[in-house]
């Protein structure tokens, strides 16, 4: 009796169940034909134009409420500050609006995805983009973005990327990209991959670049990161390379350098580097990383010959960040001509390092205890013989 009791319950939840459903897909059909997609396409275009504060043109767009949003030839404007142009072009769009916050005046997207994009992303001399207010930058601080977008998508995607402080002008393309989890205070996720072409400093540059990366957000600013980047076919003036990649666990970000914690983890094959201190002054990172090749410079006089350009078969580094400390254990370049095996410390906060370095030219090999501010350290040889090639 009590099991056929159970049978009986069972069987009627089951019905309540499939009657709601039917009831909810009536209502939904009720109301797409109640209230015509050219309605929701005009309200949901007043939104955006509302919150991103650009103008904003369609082409054909269909609304469904079991499909969502969907149009062709999306186009927006930029800032009057930014001049008339697109800031992006899609040739098409689709997108998940929640539909609560849409009706409430909030512009909430559950999933978009962009075809055939063409973007505009500039950074003006002062270091704001032409996307900041969009995030929340022209707010309090921890603002929620103008638009929230769970997740994007893009396909197909060219951006030019001009940076006016920096003398960099870019085009990525082919781009395939996708963003999720992108919340305030969320865990947001990107990847990327793109082929870059254009130009840094006056020269040329072109590479393959792939980006996996996670994150943790505090508002809308990153607080944590892991990751990994590859770079493939670099050619620059400064930077040759067929690949280099670098994997990160990274804790504690802000704008400085000193407040992080983790690990960093840098390999890379057969490249040549030359004069470092113009490739890396634009990128707090890149000149950590790249440390000990500045320092080859200040070890000229000692017996080596000219140490520039740094040709090499193998370059390879792990860092681990603590308490204002990046602690290199250890780096080194293996290469034909030039060999490098550095360790050490550099303090983030006081900017002073002490690395010791051994260093193989020729049949020439030289130890030096390198200490002191980065700019001008001291440099104490430990180790300085001519003889048969010594491999370290």
């Amino acid at each position: 009796m009590i099991v056929m009791s159970w049978k009986l319950w069972l069987r009627r939840i089951a019905v309540a169940a499939a009657a709601s459903l039917v009831v909810l897909a009536l209502l939904a059909a009720a109301i797409e034909f109640a209230v015509p997609s050219r309605w929701w396409t005009a309200f949901l275009k007043v939104q955006l134009e509302r919150e991103l504060r650009r103008p904003l043109r369609l082409g054909a767009a269909r609304w469904s409420l079991w499909h969502g949003f969907s149009a062709e030839n999306l186009w927006i404007g930029e800032l009057p500050a930014q001049g008339s142009g697109a800031f992006l072009q899609a040739r098409v769009m689709s997108a998940r609006p929640r539909l609560w916050p849409l009706l409430a005046g909030r512009v909430s997207i559950q999933s978009a995805k962009l075809v055939g994009v063409k973007a505009r992303v500039v950074r003006d001399a002062s270091g704001r983009f032409n996307f900041s207010d969009l995030s929340g930058g022209g707010a309090a601080a921890g603002a929620a973005p103008a638009v929230d977008i769970r997740r994007l998508d893009l396909q197909d995607a060219e951006l030019d990327v001009v940076d006016r402080g920096r003398g960099f002008h870019v085009a990525a393309l082919g781009l395939w990209g996708s963003l999720s989890r992108f919340r305030p205070n969320g865990k947001p996720r990107l990847e990327v991959d793109c082929k870059v072409q254009g130009v840094y400093r006056e020269r040329t540059l072109a590479l393959d670049l792939s980006l996996q990366a996670e994150g943790r957000l505090h508002g809308t600013a990153l607080r944590s990161s892991s990751g990994r980047l590859s770079l493939k076919g670099i050619r620059h003036a400064n930077f040759n390379a067929e690949e280099l990649r670098v994997e990160w666990e990274l804790d504690g970000l802000s704008g400085d350098l000193a407040t992080a914690g983790g690990r960093v983890r840098l390999r890379g094959s057969a490249g040549r580097l030359e004069r470092v201190a113009e490739l890396t002054r634009d990128s707090r990172w890149a000149d950590l990383l790249l440390t000990p090749v500045k320092v080859l410079a200040r070890l000229r006089g000692m017996g080596l010959a000219e140490i520039d350009p740094i040709v090499y078969s193998e370059i390879l580094g792990d860092y681990r960040l603590s308490s204002g400390e990046a602690l290199i254990q250890p780096f080194a370049i293996r290469g034909p001509v030039l060999s490098v095996e550095t360790e050490g410390a550099v303090r983030l906060r006081e900017a002073t390092m002490r690395l010791t370095t051994n260093v193989a030219m020729g049949k020439t090999v030289i130890g030096a205890l390198i200490q002191g501010p980065i700019e001008s350290p001291e440099i104490t040889p430990h180790l300085s013989f001519r003889g048969a090639k010594t491999k370290l």
